[in-house]
């Protein structure tokens, strides 16, 4: 809401900033949600459900809003032992109260983690072995919400979950020969003509030459983010890059310019991948 009355007022291409780290910010503006008179009208205005059923619903998922906050506040302690923990717990409830209100395919199952711990049958422990098991719950269908995709039955390894720590990037090439490559992801909105743009432009930075051997492929772009090869084409890269930079570029048409401002033909599409990375 506040993104598209921010563009009737400044334009399509605004942006809001502020000096509050990213997860404060988010913190801040999840407050007011912790109060079910608010919950109550989002879900009964923005998420159609019926009166009835949003009083019903309210009080616990603003409860669960309270708990991811109050969880986050305990985890900002320096002892690194309970911090990890404390982060998990914030994430399920902010998790288990998004899926209350989206509802996606199988979302009866909320109540359940969603993760199974796999370690205890490892005899030997290196980057092969699976450590987590993900099943129906919280976490795999807050990932469907932002991705479009279900998780449930995958089994994830050690190297699936080291891998896009980038501290352990260094530890990962000496000791592994694991080599981690970046992908810069951008996204934007351009005018061409009476027409606005949605872009999305995936390349791997040049960095001693290691850009040079690796491709960003459209199958695994396309395989994490199944409606972007829907919704969007692909062209070619923009003008003023490098040759030898690989990189690949998504646009959408079907946005034309009306007194100002920029229509999406999928609300909100742009907005899911900007806002939770999900490569």
């Amino acid at each position: 809401m506040v993104r598209r009355e921010l563009e009737s007022v400044v334009g399509p291409s605004s942006s809001v900033t502020t000096s509050m780290l990213p997860v404060q910010a988010h913190v801040a503006h999840l407050r007011h949600a912790a109060r079910p008179a608010i919950v109550q009208t989002l879900l009964f205005e923005q998420f159609k459900l019926s009166k009835s059923e949003s009083k019903r619903i309210a009080p616990l998922l603003a409860n669960h809003i309270d708990q991811g906050i109050r969880f986050h506040e305990a985890s900002l302690v320096p002892d690194h032992r309970v911090r990890a923990v404390l982060q998990y717990y914030s994430y399920l409830n902010f998790a288990t109260a998004v899926v209350m209100a989206y509802r996606p395919s199988g979302h009866q199952n909320v109540g359940r983690h969603g993760l199974v711990d796999r370690t205890r049958s490892i005899q030997k422990l290196d980057m092969a072995s699976v450590v987590v098991e993900i099943q129906d719950g919280a976490t795999p269908l807050f990932h469907s919400i932002v991705s479009e995709r279900t998780l449930s039955g995958t089994k994830l390894r050690l190297k699936q979950i080291c891998v896009p720590v980038s501290m352990l990037s260094a530890e990962l090439a000496s000791l592994f020969s694991i080599e981690l490559v970046a992908i810069r992801v951008l996204h934007g909105i351009e005018q061409s003509g009476t027409y606005w743009h949605s872009f999305f432009h995936f390349h791997t930075p040049i960095v001693k030459d290691i850009a040079l051997r690796h491709d960003v492929r459209r199958k695994a772009i396309e395989r994490a983010i199944p409606w972007i090869g829907k919704d969007y084409v692909t062209t070619k890269s923009s003008k003023g890059l490098s040759q030898k930079r690989v990189a690949r570029r998504y646009t959408v048409p079907g946005m034309k310019a009306r007194k100002g401002r920029c229509r999406d033909a999928r609300d909100g599409s742009g907005e899911a991948l900007a806002l939770f990375g999900c490569v």
